[in-house]
């Protein structure tokens, strides 16, 4: 009898044990449940923090969806192999108006990207395109060319172009009939309605824009034909045309 009791006895201890060590696994597996998930909630919140989720373009609007077209790739890739410096170089070198895509990367998966457009200096003889003052020609995304001077390149050299592009970044103004021609890199001609042919020489515009404004102001509104020419240090010399 008495060994029946202290069977059973033993028997409960074992249960309760038995019991225990599985609540005591149930425990940890559940916890091990709950860490897992936290870690995947973390890293998925981590990724997502941490990837480009949006492109904000500013500067020229013409062009603007063009460059969040081509800087799409950027999203759902992390902030530091985003590629927007790469992408935006590759937009602006295939179009020749774009002078320049300024980009940078937020910490909260944000890729900002301006464009800065070349500003056109002078109209140039193949239809609808411009120069700029670093010589380059392309086509303005605005079509704002119509306003500006003529300069005809045909026959010029690098250095003719660029006396005459410095000629006309001295002018103040010029006048969209103006025609300037850099064939001769040491006689730069302007062309003016009139006619009127003034020769620039190859330097120190700034004094001979003044002369020249000084004597379109005494010759009014005569018609006839001449050449001015401001070659001379510190003179003009206006010769009419038979």
């Amino acid at each position: 009898m008495v060994s029946r009791y202290f069977d059973r006895k033993s028997a409960a201890r074992v249960r309760r044990r038995e019991r225990s060590r599985r609540g005591l696994w149930a425990g940890i597996w559940t916890a091990a449940v709950i860490l897992a998930a936290g870690a995947a909630a973390s890293a998925a919140l981590h990724f997502r923090l941490h990837t480009v989720r949006a492109i904000s373009v500013s500067g020229e609007e013409s062009l603007a969806p063009d460059l969040r077209a081509a800087m799409e790739p950027c999203l759902g890739r992390p902030l530091w192999k985003s590629g927007a410096g790469a992408l935006s170089e590759g937009f602006r070198r295939d179009r020749p108006a774009v002078e320049r895509v300024r980009t940078a990367v937020l910490p909260w998966g944000v890729v900002l990207a301006e464009i800065k457009v070349r500003r056109p200096v002078a109209r140039v003889e193949r239809g609808g395109l411009a120069v700029d003052a670093e010589g380059m020609v392309f086509n303005p995304p605005d079509g704002g060319g119509d306003a500006l001077p003529l300069l005809r390149l045909a026959g010029s050299n690098e250095t003719g172009r660029r006396r005459a592009l410095t000629a006309i970044l001295t002018a103040g103004e010029c006048e969209a009939a103006w025609t300037i021609d850099c064939a001769d890199q040491d006689d730069i001609k302007l062309h003016l309605p009139g006619p009127a042919v003034v020769h620039l020489g190859n330097g120190r515009f700034p004094g001979k824009w003044s002369r020249l404004r000084e004597i379109l102001r005494n010759r009014g509104a005569d018609p006839a034909p001449c050449i001015i020419d401001l070659r001379f240090h510190g003179q003009a010399v206006v010769r009419r045309q038979a």
